[in-house]
C-alpha cells in the first residue's frame, strides 16, 4: 500500500485524577499522519513510540482517534503492567522505517534553505537569483511553542498559509476530541453502575485537552 506523510505532530497528553483533582502528564508522543494512495482517500495516524494507530477518511479524525487510544493505552498499561512496561516499549524498533520517513519529511521542510546554500556555491548563480530564492526561505517554527486551544487565535493570525492550515487541523482535532469526550462522559453516567474491575479503575481518570506541537513549517 503506497502512502505519503501528510503531517507530523508532537503531542503532550495529560489526565486528571477525579478524587484529588491532580493532573498528571504522560510521556511526549509523536504522531505521523499518512495519506494512503487508494481509490478512496484514507488517513492513518500512528503513534511512533507505542505503535497505536487509527484509520479514518479525515486526518483530524484519525489523529483524534489515536489520541483517545493513547489515553486508554497509558492508563491500562500502568494499571496492568506497571511503569517499566511503558519505558521498555520505547526500545522496540517496530516503527523504524516510519521513523526514517519522518526524519526525511522533517529535513525536506528545510528544502528552500538548503537550495539557497547549494546555489550560492554555483558560480553561474547571480545575486539576483539568490535574492529571489531567499524569498522562499521560512524561519523555523518555534519548537517550544505549544499550539493549544487557548493559543489558536495567535497561530491563525500568522500570514503563512502552511501554518494556518496546520493550526486549522489542530482546531478540528480538538473539536472532534471535545465531542468524543462528551459522548464518553455521557456513556459513563449511563452505565457506571455496571462497570467494575479494570474499567472501574479507569473511571477515576479524566482526559485533559492535549497540547499539540508542530515542529517546523513546510517550505513547499
Amino acid at each position: 500500500m503506497l502512502s505519503q506523510i501528510e503531517d507530523y505532530l508532537r503531542i503532550g497528553l495529560s489526565a486528571k485524577h477525579r478524587a484529588t483533582n491532580q493532573i498528571v502528564h504522560f510521556p511526549l508522543i509523536h504522531i505521523v499522519v499518512e495519506k494512503c494512495e487508494e481509490e478512496q482517500k484514507t488517513y492513518i495516524a500512528t503513534c511512533l513510540e507505542y505503535s497505536q494507530a487509527f484509520e479514518s477518511n479525515k486526518p483530524q479524525t484519525a489523529v483524534a482517534g489515536v489520541i483517545n487510544l493513547m489515553h486508554d493505552y497509558f492508563l491500562t498499561a500502568l494499571k496492568k503492567e506497571g511503569m517499566e512496561f511503558i519505558f521498555s516499549e520505547l526500545e522496540r524498533q517496530d516503527n523504524e522505517i516510519l521513523w526514517g520517513k519522518v526524519r526525511r519529511y522533517l529535513a525536506e521542510k528545510y528544502k528552500s534553505n538548503l537550495l539557497f546554500v547549494e546555489k550560492s556555491f554555483d558560480r553561474d548563480t547571480t545575486k539576483t537569483e539568490l535574492i529571489e530564492l531567499a524569498k522562499n526561505i521560512m524561519p523555523p517554527f518555534e519548537v517550544d511553542e505549544v499550539v493549544s486551544k487557548d493559543h489558536h487565535e495567535h497561530v491563525t493570525s500568522l500570514k503563512d498559509e502552511t501554518i494556518k492550515h496546520q493550526s486549522e487541523l489542530i482546531l478540528q482535532i480538538l473539536h472532534v476530541l471535545s465531542n468524543k469526550t462528551k459522548q464518553i462522559e455521557e456513556q459513563k453516567k449511563t452505565i457506571s453502575k455496571l462497570r467494575n474491575g479494570l474499567e472501574g479503575g479507569l473511571e477515576e481518570w479524566t482526559e485533559q485537552q492535549p497540547d499539540i506541537q508542530i515542529p517546523v513549517p513546510s517550505a513547499s
